[in-house]
């Protein structure tokens, strides 16, 4: 439950301290008074994209969606599925 924020907290901080290498190698550091952080900090930090093939080609199809599942210990994604059937245009319910 908390491996994301401990994550997000590490992500963060490679961040932080490629702005600071940047910081102390510069010849002329008053440029750093205001610093936009870009793709390519944070691409320099985190490195590539980190993408789930499965799940991206699985989504990314027709009749897929996703769904979250809450529960006493976090949550979970869930892929709910559709199907496409030939009939009458009547829906019954049972139970």
């Amino acid at each position: 439950m908390e491996s994301g924020v401990r994550n997000l907290e590490r992500a963060v901080g490679s961040v932080c301290r490629v702005i600071a290498y940047r910081y102390a190698v510069s010849k002329e550091p008053e440029n750093f008074k205001k610093i936009t952080v870009d793709n390519t900090i944070i691409q320099e930090a985190l490195g590539n994209v980190k993408v789930d093939s499965y799940l991206h080609e699985r989504i990314t199809r027709p009749g897929v969606a996703i769904g979250l599942a809450f529960t006493q210990v976090g949550g979970r994604a869930l892929l709910i599925e559709t199907s496409k059937y030939s009939g009458s245009g009547v829906v019954n319910l049972t139970g």
